[in-house]
């Protein structure tokens, strides 16, 4: 019993049904479209909106440590974002979940660099990663 292969062709599913790849192209952008809500709101909306390129750093670092490793420095708002969003044990919590917002914002400068900074050591106190 011989099949007949498949094939994944945008250009053959256009033939199929005319117009179909218009109606999910032109909406790409804007506030229509699922996957554009999706990439601005991809890990709650913050890290994309981040426009700044200068970088930020906190008055003093915060020393972390991830599991049972070597304390880690976490020198500003990007690289605790990133320990946040990447590798933080613990996915829940009041300071967790206040400190991915107040890391974003501080990256744009809306909030003052003490304050993110200390949500971030609060959120790693209440992990038990407070190095």
């Amino acid at each position: 019993m011989e099949t007949a292969p498949v094939k994944f062709c945008d250009t053959e599913e256009n033939v199929r049904h005319p117009g179909l790849h218009e109606k999910f192209t032109k909406n790409r952008g804007t506030k229509s479209d699922p996957m554009s809500f999706a990439r601005r709101n991809a890990g709650y909306g913050m890290m994309n909106d981040v426009t700044e390129t200068d970088e930020v750093l906190w008055s003093s670092p915060v020393r972390v440590r991830v599991g049972y490793g070597f304390p880690e420095t976490i020198r500003g708002p990007r690289e605790a974002l990133e320990y946040l969003r990447w590798r933080w044990p613990v996915r829940e919590g009041t300071y967790y979940i206040k400190a991915l917002r107040e890391c974003a914002a501080g990256l744009q400068r809306k909030l003052p660099l003490e304050r993110v900074r200390e949500t971030f050591v609060l959120a790693s106190i209440e992990a038990k990663m407070l190095g």
